[in-house]
């Protein structure tokens, strides 16, 4: 009878194991369904750019994504808590892009101006150091020293950019021949087809600087002051919200300034 009671009693024993057992699992199992929901529902940020921009976006010797912008946005989707996947769009077609919802921001070195600002909105500017455009001449070129010696020459700009702008608001130029990439534009002046080009300074200094040989030299400090934002469209006003509280966070805990000195220097601000 004992003996019966006792294997009674570790029926009972085991029973409840099992049941607590299984308990544990369904739980385990819930948590591990809970994790893979959230991670299901992590926000992919998709951002368009033209890699053709050094310093800013471009592709290095690995065709790697880089560039103070590339640092940037990630780092904004990393304060987040959101992927960011970078999409190379030609610049022409960028906002375009945009529009049609190709990807849900741009971050391309785009200058904050209240024509565009009719069309899509910027984020608090993420680049305020002092720059702007800047004319690119030849070494052995000696007439061109300011924006009103363009007077009568051959200008080679980035098509639909700040530098196009600034060029036809100089008097007199002769002729504005507009380029795909400002690489394109630079190498017409390198082979005379241009007497000069109007580009952003620090994409003339990263030019120079990559290209010691290219016989090219910036006349004069820059003429015009610029800032730059990420764009998004015109009413997407919850995104915007978000990327200004990212770009908050990473001025905050130091990353910004990590990334500015990374890619211009102690020097610069």
């Amino acid at each position: 009878m004992y003996i019966r009671r006792q294997q009674g009693r570790n029926r009972i024993w085991t029973a409840r194991i099992r049941a607590g057992l299984a308990g544990v699992l369904v739980v385990a199992l819930l948590l591990a369904a809970s994790a893979g929901v959230l991670a299901a529902e992590k926000r992919v940020l998709k951002v368009g750019s033209d890699l053709t921009y050094a310093p800013f976006e471009f592709l290095n010797d690995k065709n790697e994504y880089t560039g103070f912008d590339v640092d940037i946005i990630r780092a904004v989707g990393k304060a987040l808590g959101w992927e960011v996947q970078i999409i190379n769009v030609g610049w022409d077609g960028l906002f375009a892009g945009l529009v049609n919802g190709n990807y849900d921001c741009v971050i391309s070195a785009v200058t904050i101006t209240p024509e565009r600002a009719k069309t899509m909105s910027f984020s608090t500017p993420y680049y305020t150091a002092e720059t702007g455009q800047v004319i690119v001449v030849r070494k052995d070129e000696r007439t061109i020293k300011k924006p009103q010696d363009l007077a009568g020459k051959v200008v080679a700009v980035q098509i639909n950019t700040t530098g196009q702008y600034a060029a036809e608001g100089i008097q007199g130029i002769k002729q504005i021949k507009t380029f795909n990439t400002t690489p394109e534009a630079l190498q017409d002046v390198m082979n005379g087809g241009s007497q000069a080009a109007v580009i952003d300074s620090p994409v003339a200094e990263e030019f120079m600087k990559q290209h010691p040989g290219a016989n090219l030299m910036m006349a004069g400090p820059p003429f015009t002051h610029e800032q730059y934002g990420i764009v998004v469209r015109k009413n997407d006003k919850a995104l915007l919200a978000q990327i200004n509280k990212g770009l908050e966070l990473i001025r905050k805990n130091g990353e910004y300034q990590q990334i500015f000195q990374k890619w211009f220097g102690q020097g610069k601000k």
